[in-house]
Order: C-alpha cells, then structure tokens, then sequence
C-alpha cells in the first residue's frame, strides 16, 4: 500500500517510527510536506493534486500537522478526502478538535466531565469570568496549540490582566480554567485507535514546571488502565469521531476531568513507557481502515 505521511517536520520521533513500521509490513511510505503539494480546480468535479517529486498518489493519508493546520493545509486534506483517498484523521474531526474551548463545550455538552472554564472576549469583562473560577492560580490557554505551547499559569487577577491586555492587544483569543490543586504537574494521555483505548501513561511535569508534556521535559510513568479511564477515552473519542486520537484527563479530589482531545498525538512517551509498540499498531489499523473505507 502506498501511504502519504504529511507533515511539517519530517524527522519527529513519531515520523520516523511509522515509516519504520510500515516498511517492515512492506509498505511504501514516503513524508511529505504539504508545501510540496499544489492543487488545481476545474469544471470537473474532482481536483487534481500534484506533488514536487512523488508523481502516484497515495492510498492512504496519515496527517501529522499538529492542531496549527493552516487554511492551505486544510484545502490539501480536502483534495485528498475528495479524491477518494482516505486521512488519518478525517478534515472534519481533526477541525472539531482544533478550537480548544468550542471542543470542551461539545464534551461538556453530552456529559462528560470538563474542568470550570471561562472564555472571555473583552478586558472589562475578565474579572467577572475570573470569578466563577474560584480564587488564583489560572491556568490561561490560547484557543489552539500543542505540546504545552500557549498554556501559563496565572497567580493573581494582576497577572491575569496583564496578560489578557497583551493578548487582546495582539488580537489572540485565550480562556481560563481553574487550577485542580493536587494535580499540579501530573495529567493522564490516553491513546485511542478505533476508538478504543490502546494504552495510556500518568505524565509527570520536570521540576518547577506545571506542565507534564513529554515535549516539556515531563516524565512518563506507567497508567493503570481503569474501566473509568478506558470510558471516559471512548467517549471522548467517539464524539469527535476521531480512528486515533490522544484523550488527556485530569485527576482531581472531585474526580476525572477532560482536558482536551488531541487529533495528531505524538506517542514517543507511550512507547518509552509502556511495552506497546504503538507505530505498528497504528499502521496495522490505518492499513485495515484504507481497506475498509477507501474507494
């Protein structure tokens, strides 16, 4: 099977571990930045695509963008899909997933448990959103990012409006959460495919940092995989209909919290900590996904 994995940076962890995985199941696979593509339109109904060297299509699309994918990059996934050539994860789920506020409104909106959050457009309005927060610290997210990136701490209503002006200034949207004391640095990932929980590790944030991502120096430490976790997971992926996805949770004294659903999950820490070898399954699965789904 030939498969496309577009993406930015060709020598992630992630990258280099699925094209090794599938070319051991004798696969041709090839990464490609979506900038060597261009696509044209026309009275025909479908597009075409063409590539700076790789003259075949793929059968296959495996997207790793991350949660910044641009409106170029949204456009390429869409010529795919419209050419019948199946993506991992489909434009409309990993587009679901993108705006992180509007994804925690359709997670608490079927139920399932979210931390309180408050989204606010209009400095004069901040300390009034603020308030159904409880008291300082915040944690202040931007609406889309990754790996940690755009996510502070906040430990007084002072901070918070220094920040917020500067972020209003720029015109960059941001909301605030409460912040879970007890959970201070230590959050779960989960990794589901087909929509069903593979495996999951308990991140641990480095020293003098609250974030526990693994591309913040965070630690991985071994999960066990309980029916509360493994439920929470399917639902939450299921909801964006998302075939992989990482599902991260928040342990509190009140219980489990989502914090957001992640449509293009790196995994390096997974397989480091678990005995899983997660590539394979992923290419296992997205080769049985093209099979079934694919023109």
């Amino acid at each position: 099977m030939k498969i496309a994995l577009v993406s930015r940076v060709k020598n992630l962890y992630a990258n280099k571990r699925l094209a090794f995985s599938a070319r051991m199941a004798g696969h041709d696979i090839w990464v490609a930045h979506p900038d060597e593509y261009s696509m044209e339109l026309g009275p025909e109904r479908r597009p075409t695509l063409k590539a700076a060297w790789q003259q075949e299509l793929p059968d296959l699309v495996l997207c790793r963008m991350g949660a910044e994918i641009t409106l170029y990059e949204q456009a390429l996934l869409q010529s795919f899909e419209d050419l019948d050539i199946p993506v991992i994860n489909p434009l409309k789920s990993q587009m679901a997933c993108k705006d992180k506020f509007a994804a925690l409104q359709r997670l608490a909106s079927v139920g399932l448990p979210v931390p309180r959050t408050a989204f606010v457009r209009h400095p004069a309005r901040l300390e009034a959103a603020l308030d159904g927060l409880g008291d300082p610290p915040w944690i202040m997210k931007t609406i889309t990012g990754a790996t940690g990136f755009g996510v502070v701490r906040v430990d007084s209503i002072e901070s918070a409006r220094s920040l917020f002006d500067a972020m209003w200034s720029d015109r960059r949207e941001v909301f605030f959460q409460e912040f879970v004391h007890g959970a201070s640095g230590n959050d779960l990932r989960v990794l589901a495919i087909g929509g069903e929980p593979l495996c999951g590790i308990r991140r641990v944030a480095r020293e003098g940092e609250f974030r526990a991502n693994v591309h913040r120096g965070g630690l991985g430490r071994t999960l066990d995989m309980t029916d509360e976790i493994a439920d929470l997971t399917r639902r939450a992926a299921g909801l964006f209909s998302l075939p992989l996805c990482g599902v991260d949770i928040l342990e509190s004294a009140e219980g489990m919290r989502v914090l957001e659903v992640n449509a293009s999950p790196g995994f390096e820490g997974l397989e480091k900590t678990t005995s899983e070898d997660v590539a394979e399954k992923i290419i296992s699965f997205a080769v049985d996904y093209r099979l079934r789904n694919g023109a």
